[in-house]
């Protein structure tokens, strides 16, 4: 077939069999859904596992090789907004973590092509970006070679002698990340002819490495970053994790999905935030019992936690507001619902009607991060 062995570079593709009909069951999946072009051969997902197809088809469609990293331009920040993130390993701008000394904003950009950048600002230390990449979206062959990239600057203060570095670690287990093995510590390089080292304007640096079995199996995370100690306010845009293309040149910053809509999407399955549309029933004078259910299944069942301590309720005419309320249960957990039990009301009349009645949209997170 004319696209097999066109490129090493990675291809996302639908295919109809030789055949009139597919002539195995992996023919049929690709038949019905996508295949992947590597290295000369034609592969799908089939019970966990890449399988390679022998038998060749009719390309009908070549989609361009996608962003690994979700919001990798730092596009979304459900949960910050913008607002500054405390240093300390968490959760900010959307499926980064941020670990180190530092503190961490997502900043408005002008001037580029990008509008958000993820920035620092350490004091004798470091701070630096990490996103772990679950095993049904890690890339399927051991021994592939990816490209990590991303645009840097130095806002104030200065870069260490030392230059930026991308760290990779794969999961001891699948998609748990309690314990991670340090595969790799790759230099990241200047794309142009500049200084080896970050300066006052964004450019884009870029290493490589190859994915091995237990990457492949597991998952594994990239962090990227200086990891000498560092007094600096640095900004981060576009970064990208694709396979090498064939000409080992650095890929093209895309993003992981098709548009910022439905990249938020991608978000969500891992993070997201409700508030005025819950409607429930008061269990009691002081709780309210609330249901969330949703077309958009999360990663995992996820974890329910409060986000503001003194919400607004109402039955029917009358308001009622918590206070110090938390999330007394919850129940019913799976990816695409929730129940859960808010306390730190008074006054409520039991088994009434009682919807969220608050300016904010932002009363309860649902977190199924890995």
């Amino acid at each position: 077939m004319a696209y097999i062995g066109q490129s090493p570079k990675v291809k996302r593709l639908r295919v109809t069999p030789q055949n009139a009909t597919p002539t195995n069951e992996l023919e049929g999946d690709v038949f019905y859904s996508d295949g992947t072009v590597l290295n000369e051969g034609l592969y799908v997902r089939k019970n966990g596992v890449w399988e390679k197809i022998a038998s060749g088809g009719t390309e009908i469609g070549i989609f361009p090789d996608d962003n690994m990293l979700i919001n990798g331009d730092f596009f979304h920040d459900q949960r910050f907004d913008g607002t500054l993130q405390s240093a300390g390993l968490a959760y900010g701008i959307d499926r980064w973590l941020l670990s180190g000394s530092g503190t961490s904003q997502r900043v408005s950009v002008t001037g580029e092509t990008f509008q958000f950048a993820a920035q620092s600002v350490t004091t004798a230390g470091t701070s630096l970006y990490r996103q772990r990449i679950r095993s049904d979206i890690s890339f399927p062959q051991n021994g592939v070679e990816l490209t990590f990239s991303v645009k840097i600057k130095v806002s104030s203060g200065s870069w260490s002698a030392d230059v930026p570095k991308v760290r990779i670690h794969s999961a001891d287990a699948v998609d748990d990340f309690s314990a991670t093995t340090l595969v790799s510590t790759v230099d990241l390089d200047p794309a142009d002819a500049g200084s080896t080292t970050p300066t006052g304007t964004f450019r884009r640096f870029s290493g490589t490495f190859t994915v091995n079995s237990t990457m492949a199996t597991n998952g594994f995370h990239v962090e990227f970053g200086d990891f000498t100690s560092q007094t600096a306010t640095n900004q981060y845009g576009e970064a990208h994790l694709a396979p090498t293309p064939a000409d080992n040149s650095i890929p093209v910053f895309t993003l992981a999905t098709k548009s910022h809509a439905d990249e938020l999407l991608k978000c969500k399955e891992y993070y997201r935030e409700i508030g005025n549309s819950l409607i429930g029933a008061a269990t009691s004078a002081s709780n309210v019992r609330f249901m969330w259910t949703s077309d958009l299944e999360m990663r995992t069942s996820p974890t329910v936690a409060i986000l503001k301590t003194n919400p607004t309720v109402n039955q029917v005419t009358s308001n009622f507001t918590g206070s110090s309320s938390t999330i007394a249960a919850s129940f019913n957990l799976s990816p695409h619902s929730a129940g859960f039990d808010i306390d730190g009301f008074t006054g409520m009349t039991v088994d009434k009607f009682t919807f969220m009645n608050d300016s904010a949209d932002e009363i309860v997170s649902l977190t199924a991060e890995l």
